[in-house]
């Protein structure tokens, strides 16, 4: 597997979960907190010969980074960084 395709694929969903944290701001906390629990339990689940593939190996760990970045990254957008606060003055 090329060191680029794998950037590919996890940036993507790194950059997915990002974008739609900064476009539709932070949910209820208890949406975040579930996406952190359901990515520990997709990282910590046991492999078998369907999921030790390349293919199903980068789905399981874009699905794993995705949830894990929305749900770790909520707070810094729920009380750091509010896009939708900005107000500009012209004159």
């Amino acid at each position: 597997m090329s060191l680029g395709l794998v950037t590919l694929c996890y940036g993507s969903a790194i950059t997915l979960a990002l974008f739609l944290l900064w476009y539709f701001g932070a949910q209820h906390w208890y949406w975040h907190a579930a996406s952190i629990v359901l990515a520990l339990g997709i990282g910590l689940a046991p492999g078998n010969e369907f999921t030790n593939t390349t293919a199903m190996t980068l789905v399981i760990g874009w699905v794993f980074s995705f949830l894990m970045v929305w749900g770790v990254a909520a707070p810094v957008f729920a009380f750091g960084w509010d896009h939708h606060q900005h107000h500009w003055k012209h004159h």
